[in-house]
């Protein structure tokens, strides 16, 4: 991992109060790259012992702070799991570059999760579970928890969404979590699948990971005061939430639905992509030229589904 990031993690420049933030878990799975190869990338002054495999991989190389190489020998998939404990040490800078190289070697991304900790912090777990009782949630998630914690460590969790689900909300008393260690509330997106790799291009297209994070969160759960008004985006939002969100937007946590006919292609380009393609032509003087190089790179990416489609149409043309 890189070295420790002297710095916070970022402010967003649209308010969100960041005090300790960042990414604090990555699942991703690689191609075309070998497990010790993986290794050497990942930590190259370390030693990496071998020992027994997780879900469905026979072995695993194992790191400093438990990260995790997972392989079978003989399969074209190596599998990674970055702790928080590793990627909270290397910082903003760090984990940006972890982020980036994943992204870059086209990984496939499992699990992302995304947190803040408040650390003023402007509500409590309680304060969270008592919104949602009294209605003032804005969400599709229809199971929400709440886990009291006792023993050495006393803290309460609430926590939104099933854990089967590809986004789960986490609230918890992190300085009851941790000791002490770290003050505040935490709120801790997990992103899984799909969900997870939407968040790993909104992350890597941008610095403002603050903005990203309550985008996401705004997008799962949104915390609006209980009116007469029936359409909810109309009622205001409670003042504790629009203090951690600062008028975030929603982003979105999915991929939009595929497009299964080449009609389908057609419209989307006409009503999305057109208004951008015309940037790109005004920007170069009227030359058409960017345009059929962002084709000719599209034709090495195309998926087998999407080349099955256009061989459709043209078969039917013929």
């Amino acid at each position: 991992m890189c070295a420790q990031d002297p710095e916070a993690p970022p402010t967003t420049n649209r308010g969100v109060h960041w005090t300790v933030g960042g990414i604090d878990w990555i699942s991703a799975t690689l191609r075309d790259i070998e497990p010790r190869a993986l290794c050497e990338l990942l930590s190259p002054n370390n030693s990496w012992p071998t020992v027994r495999g997780l879900n469905g991989y026979s072995h695993s190389f194992i790191g400093p702070g438990n990260v995790r190489v997972l392989f079978t020998p003989g399969r074209p998939d190596v599998h990674l799991v970055l702790p928080g404990a590793p990627l909270n040490a290397a910082g903003t800078a760090g984990q940006r570059a972890m982020l980036d190289l994943l992204v870059e070697r086209d990984a496939a991304f499992t699990r992302i999760d995304l947190q803040l900790t408040d650390e003023r912090p402007v509500v409590t777990p309680q304060g969270v579970w008592d919104a949602l009782s009294r209605g003032e949630a804005v969400t599709r998630v229809k199971v929400w928890d709440w886990m009291e914690r006792g023993g050495s460590r006393t803290g309460s969790s609430v926590y939104v969404g099933a854990a089967t689900s590809q986004q789960r909300l986490l609230v918890y008393d992190k300085a009851a979590e941790s000791d002490d260690a770290v003050p505040g509330v935490r709120w801790e997106l997990r992103a899984h699948d799909e969900a997870a790799e939407t968040l790993a291009v909104q992350l890597h297209e941008t610095d403002d990971w603050g903005a990203v994070w309550a985008g996401r969160v705004v997008g799962f759960i949104d915390f609006r005061e209980v009116t007469e008004a029936t359409n909810s985006a109309r009622r205001p939002r409670v003042a504790w939430f629009e203090e951690l969100v600062a008028g975030a937007a929603k982003m979105r946590g999915y991929p939009p639905r595929a497009l299964r006919t080449l009609e389908d292609v057609r419209r989307w380009l006409h009503r999305q992509v057109a208004p951008s393609l015309a940037t790109v032509v005004l920007a170069a003087g009227g030359d058409t030229a960017p345009l059929l190089g962002l084709a000719a790179d599209g034709f090495h990416r195309m998926s087998e589904a999407q080349r099955a489609m256009a061989q459709a149409d043209d078969e039917r043309g013929a």
